[in-house]
């Protein structure tokens, strides 16, 4: 039987984070999972419930270089779930995962394919991160997905979706008609398992998805379903020859500004 992964996991208590994790649960007899927690979150529920599953908390502060190198000793693979607002803990963790001599860093990517640089700000500081890791000879494996269903869902007039939708779509790329891929949050922890399980896939890039749409073919499905019309808001697709604005990591207008440079062009790739 060939031995466990040992996988450490930086930012589980996000959703993609726990997504991921709870899939790695799923395949005990291939993976050992440890979560990376700051001391003043070890107490946090969600981390007591994910030590009574069976992951191994080590409690680090990211700011301290030696103590998550300490905490990164053993491990073979780390990923990172960090928001993009989190870059230099990343960095910091990447720079622990080079000197603790782990096999495999996968970056907080999971984002949507574009040109590396000068479409979308937040893709901008990913590519960011990876520069950095090819510079430190680190192996590495970025998965990048489509756009994500949980992003992809307007509201309707009379409300019914509000509690349910928590960041809806707000307006259509072009005409609403460019062919995109999706990616359903739920199941990127199946493809990390997959993926990071195959050695094939060490110093590359992962392209995975659930299905090819339109925005207008969602929007249409929603107004079936809920049997009411849904007023268009429609962003021109001239938006993506205006480059990427600084990122801030605040409010929805540069958001809704890299959704529509996204969704105006569509990279098919096979699904994993």
């Amino acid at each position: 039987m060939s031995p466990k992964l040992r996988v450490a996991i930086g930012g589980a208590s996000g959703q993609t984070g726990l997504n991921i994790v709870t899939a790695l649960l799923a395949e005990s007899a291939k993976f050992k999972i440890i979560a990376l927690v700051r001391p003043e979150s070890v107490d946090k529920e969600v981390f007591v419930d994910l030590q009574q599953r069976g992951v191994a908390i080590r409690a680090v502060a990211f700011t301290d270089l030696p103590a998550v190198v300490a905490a990164l000793e053993g491990v073979d693979i780390v990923i990172s779930c960090l928001a993009v607002e989190q870059k230099e803990v990343e960095i910091g963790l990447i720079h622990a995962a080079k000197q603790a001599e782990v096999g495999r860093c996968v970056p907080s990517f999971f984002a949507t394919v574009c040109p590396p640089r000068g479409v979308q700000s937040v893709r901008d500081a990913k590519e960011d991160l990876l520069d950095h890791i090819r510079r430190l000879y680190l192996p590495y494996t970025v998965i990048d997905v489509g756009w994500w269903y949980q992003l992809s869902v307007p509201l309707v007039p009379s409300g019914k979706l509000n509690d349910l939708v928590s960041a809806p779509a707000m307006s259509l790329a072009g005409q609403g008609d460019t062919q995109n891929a999706f990616t359903d949050n739920r199941d990127i922890g199946k493809y990390v398992a997959r993926i990071i399980a195959d050695e094939r896939t060490i110093n590359k890039h992962v392209f995975v998805y659930n299905e090819v749409s339109t925005q207008e073919a969602i929007w249409s499905k929603v107004e079936e379903l809920m049997d009411e019309s849904i007023p268009r808001k429609y962003v021109s697709s001239t938006y993506s020859t205006l480059g990427p604005r600084p990122f801030s990591g605040q409010g929805n207008s540069l958001w809704q500004a890299d959704e529509a440079r996204h969704l105006t062009s569509c990279v098919r790739v096979a699904p994993l």
